[in-house]
This record gives C-alpha cells, structure tokens and sequence, in this order.
C-alpha cells in the first residue's frame, strides 16, 4: 500500500511527500502548529485499538458512545431551550 504521496505544499511553494490525510490545513506561520492533524490520527488509534479488544467495528463502537450520549441527554439535558 502507498502510503506516501505527492501534493502541492504552500508554505513550500512547491510539491512535497504528503500521506493524503489533509490537502488543505490552516499552518499558524508563527508557530507552524499541525497539531490538530496527529492528535485526529491518535483519537482513531486509540479508538480502533479499543474496538478490536471488544471485537467490534470501529463504526459499532462510536455508535456505542453516541447512543449513550444521546440517551443520557434525553434523560438530563445539559442544554435548557426555551
């Protein structure tokens, strides 16, 4: 599986070696911050590590969590509407 790819680059003003997660990420030019980027890759991770010893999809398990989110705020909302 090809995992690297070639992209345009901005900041480089030319084309570099990507992995295809992103074609178009805001780069603070102060701090050259990308972290949103690793941290996603991590949370899917760690999500699918956790899936797999459950021996469920990764889609089943976030549904999981959804389904209980959305049962508890039906029984206590967080949010008061008017």
């Amino acid at each position: 599986i090809e995992l690297v790819r070639r992209q345009y680059s901005g900041n480089a003003h030319g084309v570099i070696a990507g992995i295809g997660v992103v074609v178009c990420v805001y780069v603070n030019p102060e701090t050259d911050q990308r972290n949103h980027i690793s941290l996603a890759v991590r949370a899917w991770t760690r999500l699918k590590q956790a899936a797999y010893q459950i021996k469920k999809t990764v889609y089943q398990f976030k549904q999981g969590f959804l389904d209980a989110y959305m049962r508890h705020e039906l029984r206590q909302p967080t949010l008061a509407f008017a």
